[in-house]
């Protein structure tokens, strides 16, 4: 009997003992979902913050975005206008030119009716807004250097090793020139021919 009795007082004991441990179960499951509450809030704000910053990077983004848009179009607008100015200023060079087709030839000739070769490119691009020197070979040396293959209405094209001639480019591969007393103010093609062989450089002026 007292064997048994001990053994009851064990079970008893152990099913007593179970709901005292059952009591301090919520109290830690109340405590790690506080902990798990605290962590949420803590990652809420953390990504609100990295959200805030990806937001605001993103606006600079567009920001640097948008004044490098206006920065380019105000450079095309600028280049733009350049180039409509210079192809204004080339055609009054050529629509000159143009103008005194099948004039005389004169050594010395500027105009308005007789020209030499040098004369009638000085003239013609007086009415651009450029002012040349009366000699071929010094007309050489103004503006820049324009390959052949590159060539636009207006630019000057020399001829013979001393740059002795000079015409005015108008396209098609033609220029106007002041050729000789025998053929006077003309339109002579450069792209083959006695011209071809003779071309020595382009410059254009504007």
């Amino acid at each position: 009997m007292p064997t048994s009795l001990a053994l009851c007082a064990v079970a008893v004991g152990a099913v007593v003992a179970t709901p005292t441990e059952a009591q301090g179960a919520p109290a830690q499951g109340l405590v790690g979902a506080q902990q798990v509450g605290a962590f949420d809030q803590g990652a809420g704000l953390a990504t609100a913050a990295v959200a805030t910053k990806v937001s605001d990077s993103a606006q600079l983004t567009r920001q640097a975005i948008g004044q490098s848009r206006i920065q380019y179009l105000a450079a095309v607008k600028q280049a733009g206008a350049k180039s409509v100015a210079v192809s204004l200023r080339a055609r009054r060079a050529v629509g000159y030119a143009k103008s005194k087709l099948g004039g005389q030839y004169r050594w010395g000739g500027t105009g308005p009716r007789s020209f030499d070769c040098s004369g009638l490119t000085m003239m013609a691009w007086r009415q651009g807004g450029v002012r040349l020197p009366h000699r071929a070979r010094l007309q050489y040396r103004r503006g820049h250097y324009v390959p052949k293959s590159r060539l636009r209405p207006g630019d000057l094209v020399f001829f013979y090793r001393a740059k002795s001639h000079v015409g005015i480019y108008i396209g098609g591969g033609k220029m106007i020139h002041a050729a000789n007393r025998r053929e006077d103010i003309k339109v002579s093609t450069i792209s083959r021919g006695y011209y071809a062989r003779k071309f020595v450089g382009a410059r254009r002026l504007a």
